[in-house]
């Protein structure tokens, strides 16, 4: 599934306006055209949304559109092998819109980010295009073939499968040295760390409707702390596995740069974990802006998105991250990591906090 990329804000319009609405099937029909009048501060979506029956969800990052249905058209995505493309045109400064289009009088662009990060402008063409993974319908263009794209996204999924692989061995290669090791793993250990695996989906699930606001990042800092790094690992591949499940976003886009981004966030917190907690704070910080930033390369690639609006756009909910992060490392991270070491040392007299501080 491609998701929305992008977080958005709902973009409201400075002042009344036209556009042109195009609907684009998979047969590389246009089944919709249409001029639509909009009013100062209303939204793209609520004006589709009262002309059309749409279907969609709603998701942390905004309206996530499956399914739109006209009076003579009907267009449903199951949001897996299909799902629906936006494509913006404004015009040009000094042109005047005319019924027959002609491009060179536009700006084109591509969308990848989602409906409610679109805003409206007098005279812009807006085109929903059916799509699925072979090919695309554009009304830029009567076909665009996506076998480039598709080979490199089969490359990329033969490249997760081989990491899956190696990642699944070297889990079979610990848990047998752990075995001929004198630290080996209980089966009380293995029932905590699977409980605290599911801690970490459950938390993050419940929490998606408020944007970047999530205890995922404290959590696998937590975790490092007291199971270290290689045991934190095995809860990162379960994680990136269950949320991509739950999401259907089983695409390398997605589960590279998150998988990829949790290993260096919790690497980073590796290595800082027996600092003070203002400059594990600051690590941990540096860490989850990686794991976000790791995002923007896969849709640089294979979106085409605009790098320099995806930054600016990003911007507020980076600082709800950053902020997100900080309270909680600072408030919640030594008194959450007592108790987890509580449990975890259950068997041992004395618990030895990371600063060596016997309590």
């Amino acid at each position: 599934m491609v998701y929305v990329i992008l977080h958005n804000n709902q973009k409201s319009a400075n002042r009344a306006g036209t556009i042109t609405f195009i609907v684009n099937n998979m047969d590389n029909q246009i089944v919709e055209k249409k001029r639509i009048e909009y009013k100062k501060d209303d939204t793209l979506f609520e004006v589709l949304n009262s002309l059309y029956t749409i279907e969609y969800k709603e998701t942390g990052y905004g309206h996530y559109l499956i399914g739109i249905q006209g009076d003579s058209f009907n267009i449903k995505t199951n949001g897996t092998s299909t799902w629906l493309w936006f494509e913006l045109c404004y015009i040009k400064d000094g042109v005047s819109y005319k019924d027959t289009i002609d491009f060179n009088d536009y700006v084109k662009q591509t969308v990848s980010t989602g409906i409610d990060g679109i805003e409206l402008k007098d005279n812009m063409i807006f085109a929903i295009n059916e799509r699925d993974n072979l090919h695309n319908t554009s009304m830029f263009n009567d076909s665009i073939s996506f076998n480039s794209y598709y080979n490199s996204i089969k490359a990329f999924r033969i490249i997760v499968y081989v990491l899956a692989g190696l990642f699944l061995i070297a889990v079979v290669v610990f848990l047998i040295v752990s075995r001929k090791s004198n630290h080996k793993i209980t089966v009380r250990e293995l029932c905590i760390l699977a409980f605290m695996s599911v801690l970490l989906f459950v938390q993050e699930e419940l929490l998606v409707f408020i944007p970047n606001f999530q205890f995922t990042f404290l959590l696998l800092a937590v975790y490092v702390s007291q199971f270290g790094f290689k045991k934190t690992s095995l809860i990162v591949f379960a994680h990136v596995l269950l949320d991509n499940i739950y999401m259907g976003s089983l695409t390398p886009i997605v589960m590279i740069p998150m998988w990829l981004g949790y290993m260096i966030y919790i690497g980073i917190i590796w290595l800082l974990k027996n600092k003070n907690i203002f400059l594990l704070t600051l690590g941990a910080i540096l860490g989850a802006y990686i794991y976000s930033m790791l995002f923007l390369v896969t849709n640089i690639v294979f979106l085409k998105i605009n790098v320099y609006l995806y930054w600016i756009a990003d911007i507020p909910f980076e600082i709800m991250l950053i902020s997100t992060i900080a309270f909680t490392m600072i408030y919640l991270y030594k008194p959450l990591s007592r108790k987890l070491g509580e449990l975890w040392n259950k068997d041992n007299e004395v618990y030895i906090e990371d600063n060596g501080e016997i309590l």
